[in-house]
């Protein structure tokens, strides 16, 4: 679903050029296109930057680089800022705007490091290439990638090769992916994800999505091809699929898929919790967890869907659900579900 990138990515210090052990040192100016960080340190943008190639390329860890509110262009090649030898740690990349090359920032195989206040836009692949243990905080990645999924339209605006990452405050829209993980334990807060053409928000491993709308994306809303997912009050609504999770022991809370072309919850395991949440007036199915068990729905609709409004296995509990105008209203397969104040 989403392959490992040949980029270099990272992760979390703290926000904050100071945050780096070097702050005490003198700033150094960076004035023009390629620049080459080969000692730790405090690295400030004075200017507006253009260029040909890669801009700044980072060779050291424990470094720190301010834009100071400038932008970085690019002429669609190359990457804007990119460790070019791997395993640097401890990078902190804020305050301005990067766009226009083929990747914005790639930082490959680099460990704790901090993307906050950029704007990532216009590049041709990916915005933000991270690795593990990284946070992208206040920031954005518009426009980022093929806009077209059906001339294989890819890239991310904000894409991660590993896992433990955050994304906080980052919008992700109108890119080939929106936001994308390779690995577990991801999160994602007040982090829109609409309007991509494949995906909105999609991981390999378990993530926690909260407040974040993944809608009117290409293929799905928010999906992941693991399980130990969760969704809180994060609409996936007028996608083809709305969520979709290949494995169980996943958590959807207030969270509606409503007015997709295809389903608007999948989830292909059992012990699976949703409560509060709506998916209604779906092409296909409304929820869909055929077969598999252990389930706990309470407070849901499922209602007005061109398929089944409610699929899952039994046993599962189901308490107070509503599934009203379906092509099928209920389909429960297997026996010992227990039912208490539906509406079906």
């Amino acid at each position: 679903m989403i392959t490992r990138i040949t980029l270099g990515f990272a992760a979390l210090l703290l926000l904050g050029i100071g945050a780096i052990s070097p702050a005490a040192n003198a700033a150094t100016n960076i004035s023009s296109c390629p620049f080459t960080i080969t000692l730790p340190g405090n690295y400030i943008v004075t200017a507006n930057l253009t260029a040909t190639g890669a801009c700044i390329l980072i060779e050291a860890s424990d470094v720190a680089i301010d834009l100071q509110g400038h932008s970085i262009t690019g002429n669609g090649t190359q990457e804007g800022i990119v460790t070019p030898t791997p395993t640097q740690q401890n990078i902190i990349i804020a305050n301005g705007t990067i766009k226009d090359f083929y990747i914005g920032i790639a930082l490959g195989f680099d460990t704790y490091v901090t993307i906050s206040n950029i704007n990532a836009m216009q590049n041709l692949d990916f915005g933000i290439g991270l690795d593990s243990n990284s946070t992208v905080d206040n920031s954005q990645a518009t426009n980022n990638g093929s806009p077209d999924a059906d001339a294989g339209g890819g890239g991310h605006g904000i894409g991660f090769a590993g896992g433990n990452n955050t994304v906080i405050n980052s919008p992700a829209n109108n890119n080939g992916n929106g936001i994308g993980f390779f690995g577990d334990n991801n999160t994602v807060i007040n982090s829109p994800a609409n309007n991509n053409a494949i995906y909105g928000i999609a991981g390999s491993g378990s993530t926690t999505v909260s407040n974040s709308p993944a809608n009117n994306n290409g293929i799905a809303g928010i999906v992941s091809s693991g399980g130990n997912n969760t969704v809180t009050n994060s609409p996936a609504n007028n996608n083809m699929y709305g969520i979709v999770f290949e494995e169980g022991n996943n958590t959807i809370i207030n969270s509606p898929a409503n007015g997709n072309t295809a389903d608007g919850i999948d989830i292909y395991g059992g012990d699976n919790t949703i409560t509060n949440s709506q998916a209604n007036g779906n092409k296909g199915n409304g929820i869909d967890i055929f077969v598999y068990e252990g389930n706990l729905l309470t407070s849901d609709t499922a209602n007005g869907n061109v398929g089944t409004g409610l699929t899952l296995g039994c046993p599962s509990n189901l308490f107070g659900d509503t599934a009203k105008g379906n092509g099928t209203n209920t389909v429960l397969s297997g026996s010992g579900c227990v039912e208490l104040d539906n509406n079906f």
